[in-house]
């Protein structure tokens, strides 16, 4: 007998109690009393990646089954005494209840203690509320949490290119679900645009004029912009600083001309870390700062063509070479004498759009976050995840984390996973891939169509839902009422901004800048390991 067959039976009911003795007692109760199908009614992910652990639930559910996932939205809370102060902390509250859900919670004094809606004793500190006065008896406390149910659909089990570091259990099968909807769209970039150059040490240049030079940095590698150029700063570029060009310098444009450069503006920003040290992990935020630009536009540089008579660009500081995405045409670290950076050089093309490699983007860090929403224009999960990062708009900061709202079981149950993402020629000068370890990520290239993003590099294979549910109607999805684009996490090949993108009516094109605010359409794999 399989163990599918095992689990669904009536008759066997006692054996699966005993091999399910984490899964809640009223839910094998339910289970097993009286459903004339047979069948155990499992629509929570938390209980099937308890099954999933066993073994038993790889055959329970087809893949398109959908699962709805409950998301708090808000916590009020309220006293039926009026000479009472009460207020709750949202966080605390869920976390005590160890799950989300739609629901009034009551909690009654009996005159000596406070008892919850089954007569238990509670302590209102664990559930993050805070009562001030002399409650007396039959005093009443009101909870109620909003919440709102997030579709995900069954897409694969045990998906292929993913390598699982922290579950030791070796048993089990993992099942993949993806989102039935867009979850963020119009609001989070996938990367906002970011610095040309990152400064490691001060810089000051001895007579006030810097030199670079352009090769085949205009948009898509063109050769337009081809030459060395010159601006003037007298005053010190700050560590841990950076500057960019204005006039989208590495962005499409209709036409090219090295008038682009020459109408183009320098912006110089302040540091983006306060020590020496700086991690650019969620472990290293608290020595990330918000970097803003220390020139105005009065005062931004302006550029003109080196000029080889001109003793002053002769003698110039040289900030090397850019181009838009080669590898082979520039150095991008620049060293002193004792081996130390003393700067570094981005893409021109990711100045202009952000970077598309899924590790730097906003999308990993804030799509695992489960930090609270803030009104200081830093926020609670934003930090850098490369020397080059800039900061997005400050209604994004300010944003909760994805993860935030989700129930703590439902958390428990997505396994922490390396990704395999494709790293396309021109990061490396060979098409090879990086692991990322995250709980959720949006789905590959590859999982969608079968095909390979990056010529060689397989991002896993394609998704059984996207067998069943063959191109662009498997693949469209709705934010709202209407079919929006949405972001995959496979990079282009040509292009160093370029991010592999479903359009609404399903189609897939290479052609979404990093920079955008296309839809979220989170993946995660479950299966609960202790």
């Amino acid at each position: 007998m399989s163990n599918s067959e095992r689990i669904i039976n009536h008759q066997d009911g006692l054996d699966l109690v005993a091999e399910v003795r984490g899964i809640k007692e009223a839910v094998i109760a339910s289970a097993l009393a009286g459903k004339d199908s047979g069948q155990i009614e499992i629509n929570d992910v938390p209980t099937f990646a308890k099954f999933l652990a066993l073994g038993g639930g790889k055959n329970l559910f087809s893949v398109g089954k959908q699962f709805l996932v409950p998301k708090e939205t808000a916590v009020n809370v309220t006293t039926t005494n009026n000479s009472l102060s009460v207020s709750v902390d949202e966080d605390a509250f869920v976390a005590a209840e160890h799950t989300a859900q739609g629901h009034i919670y009551e909690f009654e004094y009996d005159g000596a203690v406070w008892k919850d809606e089954h007569g238990e004793d509670v302590s209102l500190t664990a559930y993050g509320i805070t009562c001030t006065g002399t409650p007396a008896e039959g005093d009443k406390i009101v909870v109620t949490e909003t919440a709102s149910n997030m579709a995900f659909d069954l897409v694969q089990y045990d998906p292929e290119g993913y390598e699982y570091p922290y579950d030791s259990t070796n048993k089990g099968n993992y099942a993949m679900l993806l989102a039935h909807k867009i979850h963020s769209y119009g609001s989070v970039p996938f990367c906002p645009p970011q610095l040309l150059i990152y400064f490691a040490q001060a810089v000051t240049s001895g007579n006030g004029y810097f030199k670079f030079t352009l090769q085949n940095a205009a948009y898509g590698g063109g050769s337009q912009y081809n030459g060395t150029y010159v601006f003037q700063y007298e005053s010190q570029i700050p560590a841990y600083g950076g500057l960019k060009l204005t006039n989208s310098i590495g962005g499409w444009k209709s036409a090219y001309a090295k008038t682009d450069v020459t109408s183009a503006k320098v912006q110089i920003f302040g540091a983006k870390y306060n020590a020496a040290s700086h991690p650019n992990t969620f472990a290293g935020r608290g020595t990330h700062v918000k970097p803003t630009e220390i020139t105005t536009d009065v005062t931004r540089p302006s550029i003109v063509e080196y000029d080889s008579s001109n003793d002053a660009h002769v003698n110039a500081y040289d900030l090397g070479t850019f181009t838009a995405n080669s590898p082979s045409l520039y150095t991008e670290e620049q060293k002193d004498g004792s081996n130390n950076v003393i700067f570094k050089r981005n893409k021109t093309e990711r100045q202009a759009y952000g970077d598309n490699r899924f590790s730097k983007s906003l999308f990993l860090i804030w799509g695992n976050s489960t930090a609270k929403a803030a009104s200081n224009n830093w926020g609670n999960w934003y930090y850098h995840r490369s020397d080059f990062d800039l900061c997005p708009s400050d209604s994004v900061l300010n944003m909760a984390g994805y993860l935030h709202g989700y129930g703590q079981d439902f958390l428990d149950s997505i396994q922490t996973v390396k990704v395999k993402v494709a790293l396309p020629a021109y990061n490396t000068g060979t098409a090879t891939y990086e692991q990322v370890e995250c709980k959720v990520f949006p789905p590959s290239y590859t999982e969608l169509t079968g095909s390979h993003a990056t010529s060689g590099v397989a991002e896993g294979a394609q998704l059984d839902y996207f067998k069943m549910i063959p191109g662009a109607e498997g693949r469209k999805k709705l934010s709202g009422s209407s079919y929006q684009y949405w972001f995959l996490r496979s990079a282009d090949a040509g292009i160093a901004h370029y991010v592999w993108c479903v359009y609404p009516d399903g189609s897939i094109y290479y052609d979404s800048g990093a920079g955008r605010t296309n839809g979220f359409v989170p993946a995660c794999i479950i299966k609960k390991s202790a």
